[in-house]
């Protein structure tokens, strides 16, 4: 029993996460949601602990998968979601599908996905920077250009999200390398070794809190709707298996290694729920629908992504060695 649980500790705690998000009540979400910038924090210092920026190989790949990355998540998604959505939807859902095309990368799950795949965790960790501060410049026009000449009216809060981006993604990472200059490498190792499970584990938590803070909203459009729910969960996933697929295809055509593939992979699909619910509420606070979608995306992408990195890392090509 002890193997099994070990192998599929991660396939279990999804389902029950799920389960919980829906029968526990809210309030345990938005207490547990005060910390998650924290929580989030500490997740990435100890992926940051992973690596050690002075032996890291800034090669040609290096900077080729952030750019593609970059371009796949702010680019190529708003232009596949306009001319793939707009045959099945309009008014709000078509507004939330676009705001949702424009989206950055996710801050915090996006780096845990890569570390539980067994991917590149600093090209992650930059590709995060450097997507959510080009999304500043982005998501203006994209909207503008997508959901009507007034969308792009309004910016999103530049200094709230690099500020977010400095404690979050930047400052965690300083410190683990600080850690690797101050700490003997052999305690870092049993630290590292000793906090294994915090990556996939904070996935879990944020499917958890994605469903828990939202279950009223899916519940009574299920209700309400169930076709149309239905419908619309269908076009969530194949869209984000579009990003995945294009991801994966895109970097092993420009040669990039597997651990690079896993990075751009999960950077490229992730985006962001928290940007996308201050846009729909700053620009459109009458168009309550259009939340749906994000909402959607979030719980399904991180629930098949949670199961797909589990997956690769199974299938890492040390561990297909070892075989």
């Amino acid at each position: 029993m002890k193997p099994w649980f070990a192998r599929n500790w991660f396939n279990v705690g999804l389902i029950a996460v799920v389960i919980l998000g829906f029968l526990l009540p809210r309030e345990i979400g938005q207490f547990l949601y005060r910390w998650s910038a924290w929580i989030a924090g500490g997740a990435i210092f100890v992926t940051g602990l992973k690596f050690d920026v002075r032996t890291l190989d800034f090669r040609r790949s290096f900077a080729v998968g952030v750019a593609l990355s970059t371009v796949i998540s702010l680019l190529l998604a708003p232009v596949l979601f306009r001319y793939s959505v707009g045959w099945f939807f309009d008014g709000g859902m078509f507004l939330g599908l676009i705001i949702l095309s424009a989206l950055p990368t996710t801050i915090v799950s996006n780096i845990a996905l890569c570390d539980a795949a067994r991917g590149n965790t600093a090209m992650s960790s930059v590709s995060t920077v450097v997507i959510n501060t080009g999304g500043l410049v982005t998501i203006p026009i994209v909207l503008a250009l997508f959901a009507g000449e007034n969308a792009g009216a309004q910016s999103v809060s530049a200094a709230d999200l690099l500020q977010t981006l400095f404690w979050v993604v930047v400052l965690p990472n300083v410190a683990s390398q600080f850690m690797h200059l101050l700490v003997p490498a052999k305690a870092t190792q049993t630290l590292v070794k000793a906090t294994a499970f915090v990556p996939r584990g904070v996935v879990l938590l944020f499917i958890f809190l994605g469903v828990i803070l939202n279950a009223d909203r899916l519940r009574d459009a299920a209700q309400d709707k169930p076709l149309f729910f239905a419908e619309l969960v269908l076009i969530v996933v194949l869209l984000h298996a579009a990003l995945l697929a294009i991801s994966w295809v895109s970097a092993r055509l420009l040669r990039l290694g597997w651990e690079d593939r896993v990075s751009v992979l999960f950077a490229s699909s992730q985006k962001t729920l928290t940007i996308g619910i201050a846009l729909v509420s700053q620009l459109f606070p009458d168009v309550t629908e259009a939340i749906l979608p994000l909402i959607l995306y979030q719980v399904t992408s991180l629930f098949a992504d949670g199961i797909l990195a589990n997956g690769l890392a199974k299938r890492h090509p040390s561990r297909r060695a070892e075989r």
